[in-house]
């Protein structure tokens, strides 16, 4: 297995700056040249208002989901 990498990232919700409750997690594989996002989000709530999801890499791209 030396052709596999993982990221984990966990996801909390802030109000302001203050870091809240743990809300999910991020978790990125690369194995044979191939690279898999799984992105787990529970329990978020803002009064009906849609939530953006932003992937952000090098280069200065970025994609909203």
């Amino acid at each position: 297995m030396a052709d596999y990498r993982r990221l984990i990232s966990y996801i909390y919700e802030y109000e302001g700056k203050q870091k809240g409750k743990y809300v999910g997690f991020a978790k990125l594989e690369v194995r044979n040249g191939q690279c898999r996002i799984n992105v787990y989000v529970q329990r978020i709530f803002l009064g009906g208002n849609a939530i953006g999801v932003y992937l952000l890499g090098t280069g200065g791209r970025e994609t909203i989901l």
